[in-house]
């Protein structure tokens, strides 16, 4: 069985962040906020806007890609 480890507070200029590492893989979380939303149209109180950003390390996939949002990572990151 892998390991799992779990450490909270990983990135100082959040204001929450998480790192959990099962085995090979890592994931790191952060929250920064809240913060008011632009523009002050889309602010409602009863809603959150929620910004994902998900990125793979370019030599974990078989195919070459470019470091950086792609077509793929971007569906990702809208489920």
């Amino acid at each position: 069985m892998r390991p799992v480890t779990i450490e909270a507070g990983v990135l100082p200029a959040a204001d929450g962040s998480a790192m959990v590492t099962h085995g090979l893989n890592v994931a790191v979380a952060a929250v920064y906020g809240p913060m008011e939303a632009h523009p002050r149209k889309i602010q409602r109180q009863d809603r959150a806007v929620i910004d994902v950003r998900y990125n793979m390390a370019p030599f974990s996939t078989g195919d070459r890609i470019r470091p950086g949002f792609n077509r793929r990572s971007r569906e990702i990151s809208k489920v």
